[in-house]
């Protein structure tokens, strides 16, 4: 190699290798959120490794903001926690089944009462 033959520069090398984690990640994602994909094997994929285990909870179906919150402080683990960090009881814990906690009330007998009536329920009536 001559000094005029260069190779790739070292940033594009890097934004090379950052593009295809991200695109892993993401099919990682998809497969989780589809069903495709268990949490268990999400959680070893090599991809997966840095990033957060409240981004991973999160793209499952039906898990938010709140869901995933509330469930990582029940487990005492912090959101912002690289899921290559987990201890293996870490792990174990996440990946427990967890008893849907009682409600304090019967919330579908819950039904707001109105003193006066709504343009609705004139119309109808």
């Amino acid at each position: 190699m001559t000094p005029g033959q260069l190779r790739e520069p070292q940033h594009m090398t890097a934004l090379a290798r950052a593009n295809e984690i991200r695109l892993a990640r993401s099919r990682v994602k998809r497969d989780l959120r589809a069903g495709r994909l268990t949490l268990a094997d999400a959680l070893e994929h090599p991809a997966v490794q840095t990033m957060t285990l409240a981004a991973l909870l999160d793209a499952q179906e039906r898990w938010g903001d709140v869901r995933v919150t509330a469930f990582l402080a029940r487990l005492s683990i912090s959101p912002s926690r690289r899921i290559g960090d987990l201890t293996p009881r870490q792990r174990q814990t996440v990946l427990a089944p967890k008893p849907a906690p009682p409600l304090d009330k019967d919330v579908t007998a819950f039904r707001p009462v109105r003193s006066t009536p709504t343009p609705w329920d004139l119309w109808a009536a």
